[in-house]
């Protein structure tokens, strides 16, 4: 009797011992099978059962519930809830360090969720805290050149060149790259998506040669080891087009482009979204070309494509809407392109935070095409609001605010208001003045120059067309179209002072420039040309301003009706100064 029951207690300690184990086991499984179904809050309630079981096991902090609490925060954050499934991983990684130490691999796989979801929250200084630690970690354990940490140095330089940190960014994929040659068996995708943000990065920075050679290996890359009908082609195919395009070799980036859309006319099942994406690409080449017939057939196309796989209201229909709209308005096509353009903004109005940014824009460009359309009034309400997105963006007195400041400058400007276009350009100017130097700062010193030369203040615009100069030439050792303006501008300011020498040196450089660029017959430069004429005359040099006044009179009489008012004046400033000139010809006779 006494063994039957030790033997019946013992069997009731062993079940009850390994029921736990067992019930674990199968909530996981089921909570497994409930998230794959899409039932997420069921498949959570039986992992938050799993979690609270092994805990009352072994203990809150034991390593046996880093498992599900990792299983459920990957649900969390494949369901978008970022916030929850922070606070999960960095709980799993807490337990983890009290178990396994804070140098040890298995912290590898958490770290890199965390950075993961810091990145899609845009907080990249965490993404980098942890990204960091990763490759430390794998630096310690596997080697300093572990092929492991390539695709990590990679995402790093994502996260660096979303700070605007481009020398790091720079860095970090060089040294990804660097990683992947040393192990023979290197992934090529990966090694090819490092070469590609490289090429990416260098051609934003304005190393387009470097950024073109990048592109063209990562293209060989695609081409050995995928063959060249692989979608990995033709996304590189579209990069190395864009940059062409940028270069303005128009033909090559459109013979790419055509090449990346045959590819994609192979993929099977087919995809009406890239084909789409794609067939955009090739139009805004085209629209760049100025082959609008073309751009505008395949806007439509794009549009009736997504219109009819996505609905009339989706997202990725804001994009070619706008597009087309702004090709019709160069048109001077104003309905049809408003109508365009303000559909493609309604569709932006329900994207939420993720389309505040395609909505400045197209508000900015709306305001543009009004403004161009003659209706000043509309246009400076569509600039506000542009100016209102970029500040919810970016925040207040950021640079990127200061196109808007800029736009509705130049509106008011154009309704009579030069001193509020003043301050508002003012304003502008110190955003600008926050970032380097480039063409966008370099562009609106020069409208503050004119603002300045028209209130009367010609020390001001001096100034301000020198700054502007100094920048083009900072930017550009090559001289420019928009050098030689600038440094009209600068001479006619000098004129206006009485500075006739140095005035004529810049009027003399700006007519190489324009002669260079534009050819003789350019009324631009048949204006320089009569403003160096003018200059001469004012030092004396009369013989020298007649024979100026008289190429550019002769250029402008070929293609001027005589009867244009600015004809009639060349003329009559042409005759006067024959009249000043008559007595330095005189006859032999007279000699004798």
């Amino acid at each position: 009797m006494q063994l039957a029951i030790l033997f019946f207690f013992l069997r009731f300690l062993f079940e009850n011992r390994q029921r736990p184990y067992h019930s674990r086991k199968t909530l996981g499984e089921e909570a497994h099978v409930l998230a794959e179904d899409g039932r997420f809050s069921e498949a959570e309630e039986k992992f938050r059962r799993l979690i609270e079981s092994t805990e009352r096991e072994f203990g809150r902090d034991a390593i046996e519930v880093a498992a599900p609490l990792r299983h459920l925060a990957r649900m969390k954050s494949n369901q978008g809830d970022l916030a929850a499934a922070e606070a999960l991983f960095l709980r799993v990684l807490h337990i983890q360090e009290i178990n396994v130490g804070s140098a040890s691999p298995d912290l590898i796989d958490t770290c890199e969720w965390l950075a993961g979801i810091f990145r899609q929250q845009k907080n990249y200084d965490a993404t980098l805290l942890y990204l960091r630690r990763v490759v430390a970690i794998q630096a310690a354990t596997f080697g300093e050149d572990s092929s492991q940490s390539a695709p990590n140095y990679n995402l790093i330089g994502v996260a660096l060149h979303a700070k605007q940190d481009t020398d790091s960014a720079i860095w970090a994929f060089r040294r990804a790259i660097e990683i992947h040659q040393k192990n023979p068996a290197h992934n090529m995708e990966e090694l090819s998506l490092s070469i590609n943000n490289l090429a990416f990065v260098l051609k934003e920075k304005g190393q387009a040669e470097e950024a073109e050679a990048l592109y063209r290996r990562s293209l060989e890359l695609q081409e050995a080891s995928f063959g060249p009908d692989h979608v990995g082609v033709r996304d590189v195919l579209i990069r190395l087009a864009r940059l062409l395009q940028g270069k303005e070799d128009f033909s090559s980036a459109e013979s790419l482009l055509r090449r990346a859309l045959s590819i994609q006319e192979k993929v099977q099942p087919p995809d009406a979204e890239q084909h789409a994406l794609v067939k955009e690409e090739l139009a805004d080449l085209l629209d760049d070309m100025g082959r609008c017939d073309e751009a505008e057939s395949l806007f439509l196309d794009v549009v009736k494509a997504k219109e009819q796989v996505f609905g009339p209201d989706h997202a990725l229909l804001a994009s070619p809407l706008s597009k087309l709209g702004y090709l019709l308005a160069r048109r001077q096509e104003w309905l049809q392109a408003e109508g365009y353009v303000r559909r493609a903004i309604a569709i932006g109005e329900k994207g939420g935070n993720e389309a505040l940014q395609f909505l400045a824009n197209t508000y900015l460009s709306l305001g543009l095409m009004l403004r161009d359309k003659g209706a000043e009034l509309q246009a400076e309400h569509a600039l506000w609001r542009a100016l209102a997105l970029e500040e919810k963006v970016h925040g207040f007195d950021h640079r990127p605010c200061a196109r808007a400041l800029e736009a509705i400058a130049g509106v008011r400007a154009a309704l009579g208001d030069a001193k509020g276009a003043q301050s508002l350009f003012r304003d502008a100017l110190r955003l600008r003045e926050t970032g380097k130097p480039d063409l966008a700062l370099a562009n609106l010193l020069e409208n503050l120059a004119l603002m300045s030369r028209q209130s009367g203040s010609t020390e001001d615009a001096e100034e301000l067309l020198r700054r502007a100069l100094l920048i083009r030439r900072g930017i550009s050792p090559t001289p420019s179209q928009a050098e030689a303006l600038t440094l009209a501008r600068l001479a006619g300011v000098l004129q206006r002072k009485g500075n006739w020498k140095e005035a004529e040196i810049h009027f003399r450089r700006a007519l190489t420039l324009y002669e260079s660029a534009l050819g003789r017959a350019h009324p631009g430069t048949v204006r320089v040309m009569w403003m160096l004429a003018t200059v001469l005359e004012a030092e004396g040099d009369l013989v020298g301003a007649r024979l100026l006044y008289g190429r550019a009179f002769e250029l402008t009489a070929q293609s001027t009706p005589r009867n244009d008012p600015n004809f009639i004046g060349m003329k009559r400033r042409l005759n006067g100064l024959m009249l000043k000139l008559e007595p330095c010809y005189v006859s032999p006779q007279a000699n004798a």
